[in-house]
This record gives C-alpha cells, structure tokens and sequence, in this order.
C-alpha cells in the first residue's frame, strides 16, 4: 500500500495498492492464477478490510485506538458475487509466480468523515483469504463466470491469502489553504466526496492560472543556467490484464 504522508480533510485521498503472487510458491508454478481483487469492495467497504487506527499520545493499546467504520449504508455490488471473465473485466491480475498487479482507490468518505484534522492516523491491511480466483489466464476463461468462494469446498485446492501487515500512515490537516469559497455550498448541493473532487479541480485550475507563463529566450539574463525536462514512459502499458504497445512515449504526460 502507497499514499501520501498528508490527507486533506477536503481533498480526494488516494491509495495504490499492488498485489503480488509468491515468488517461491510450489503449487503449480507453471500456471497462472486469475485474482479478482478491488480497492473498494475487498478493502474499503467491508468490516472485513481495512482497519483505521488512530496514533494515542498516551501510549493506548501499543500507541494505537482501533476506529469504528460504519458499513451499514453500503450497497452490495453484483461483482462481489460473480464477474464475467474477459480483457476488459476490471480488477482482474493475472499473475505467474513473482509477478505483481497495481489497484487504484480512494478514501471513502465513511472514512474520511472519522478523521480529525492534526492527527495521525494508520490504515492497516489485516489479512483475509481471497474470495475470487481462478487457475489459467483470460485466454483460458473467455466471458465464464468466476463466483466468489468456488474453492471452499476442494480440498485439494489451496487457499489463497493475502497476509496481514501492509499500511499507510498519514497526517490530517482540516482544510487546503486558502479556502474554496464554494466549498459549503457545493457539499450541500452535491455530498462530500463529489465536493472534494470539485475542491480539487479548483485548486488545480487556480494554480494553473498563478504559474508564472514560460519567458522567450530574448528575456533571459546572459550566462543564466539553462534546465531542460524529458517525459518518458515505459514502452508498454498496462490496460486491464492486455499490454497495449506504446511506439513513443517521449513528450506524452
């Protein structure tokens, strides 16, 4: 798990999970294993995943308080029950041994209205078995349905895991500066979390419009250092569980 060391109360939080299959794993190694795994509804919107702890001055029970999440209001999605298998099925690694896969998410805002601004918090991957997995590759299953826990009853099937240990640990701070002067209106109108998308497209408009605009050459000062910027890629990307072939990323953002 990867996210920044600072959460603005008023601002998207985003996490980058990776998940990675054994490297040294004896079960069929020559086989690739399909993993269905999402941010939100294996580690963000159940009690089952992850685990807000708040850091305690005092010490506490080993410096940390355990901070209740209420679940209550989130609606169960088809895809936690069954997917259909193709390139296109989002949240779905294919991984041989030593290989990994990225998931994206953000902060939900039942969690983020548990924060409080000037303290530090951790969020804590507990560990769980996986619920949805297959043995093959996509090419192997096109368009079948993959059903969450097909594996409980074989006995002869192993059972996947992703071990407990992984975090982040973040600071608070109430409110970007300066303000959104929308701000109140906005989250009375459209809820917190779509509020705090349209704070952040504020913010990043009002600091393009501060940016100083790139000076010609006629306006530099004689013998001032010159710096130069290449973007650059690598030459695949990934899309879903398919790499799409990038021919040149140079100068691409």
């Amino acid at each position: 798990m990867e996210a920044h060391a600072t959460l603005s109360l008023t601002l998207p939080y985003n996490i980058d999970f990776t998940v990675t299959r054994s490297g040294d794993y004896r079960h069929r190694p020559g086989d690739p294993v399909l993993v269905r795994r999402s941010p939100l509804i294996d580690g963000l919107s159940s009690s089952s995943g992850l685990v807000l702890l708040e850091h305690t001055a005092d010490g506490g029970s080993g410096g940390f308080t355990r901070i209740p999440v209420d679940y209550s209001g989130i609606l169960k999605l088809p895809e936690e029950e069954r997917i259909t298998v193709n390139s296109y099925t989002q949240n779905l690694g294919q991984l041989l041994p030593g290989e990994n896969f990225k998931l994206h998410g953000t902060l939900p805002e039942f969690y983020q209205r548990r924060l409080e601004a000037g303290k530090r918090y951790t969020l804590l991957w507990p560990g769980k078995a996986v619920t949805m997995w297959a043995w093959g590759s996509i090419q192997d299953h096109p368009n079948i349905e993959m059903r969450a826990n097909d594996h409980d009853n074989q006995k002869e099937e192993p059972r996947l895991i992703l071990p407990g240990g992984p975090r982040i640990t973040f600071l608070t701070e109430s409110v970007a500066e300066p303000p959104w002067p929308q701000r109140t209106r906005r989250e009375a109108e459209v809820g917190f979390a779509r509020a705090n998308l349209d704070e952040r497209d504020w913010r990043s408009t009002r600091w393009s419009r501060l940016s100083s605009p790139p000076i010609q050459d006629s306006e530099r000062c004689e013998g001032a250092p010159h710096l130069a910027m290449a973007l650059a890629c690598d030459p695949t990307v990934a899309f879903g569980c398919e790499l799409a072939r990038v021919t040149d990323c140079q100068g691409v953002p």
